[in-house]
């Protein structure tokens, strides 16, 4: 048997091999939906998404204190720059500068978290601006500095980061 393979290989007559390879034939795809495009772009679609949310979250918890801290340092440097002296001596910040703090308060307000400490302090600090704004007798400097004050510690209570120092003795003067 081996002596019949040995004459059949000896037989056989050499066929060159030149330009001759055996290739993959692929089957051509069925028409249809192509599945993987579309599982692809749902798997892209779903993680932008969670990108979205993530930084709507992470700019509500992080950066919204730090802007309303940012603008609590602005609205407290252009008060004390506007005061005006009084006849007696006493430097009075003016009732638009007030109003702009409440327009920042309720801002705040409305970011602030729903405990009922937090609501309790706001609501004593909303009480107080209101009676100030809507009162005849002028605000003082200093006043205007507690109410800032009291403001920061809202502030920090809805805060997760240590966002502003306290209030600067610089800025208590008018000459700065």
């Amino acid at each position: 048997m081996a002596d019949s393979m040995t004459d059949s290989m000896a037989n056989t007559p050499n066929v060159p091999t030149m330009g001759l390879s055996l290739q993959d034939i692929e089957m051509p795809t069925p028409p249809g939906v192509d599945w993987s495009f579309w599982t692809t772009l749902l798997g892209w679609s779903v993680l932008g998404l969670l990108m979205i949310v993530l930084l709507l979250w992470i700019g509500r918890r992080y950066y919204l204190p730090l802007q309303l801290s940012l603008q609590l340092q602005r609205l407290q440097h252009s008060a004390l720059k506007s005061a005006a002296e009084s006849a007696d001596g006493e430097l009075i910040i003016d009732k638009t500068q007030l109003w702009r703090l409440y327009g920042w308060a309720k801002l705040l307000q409305r970011h602030l978290g729903k405990t009922k400490a937090e609501m309790v302090s706001m609501e004593s600090f909303m009480q107080r601006l209101n009676q100030l704004g809507f009162s005849q007798a002028d605000v003082s400097r200093e006043t205007y500095i507690q109410l800032v004050i009291q403001a920061r510690v809202l502030l920090q209570k809805r805060a997760f980061l240590r966002l502003s120092a306290p209030v600067d003795s610089n800025m208590t003067s008018k000459d700065s």
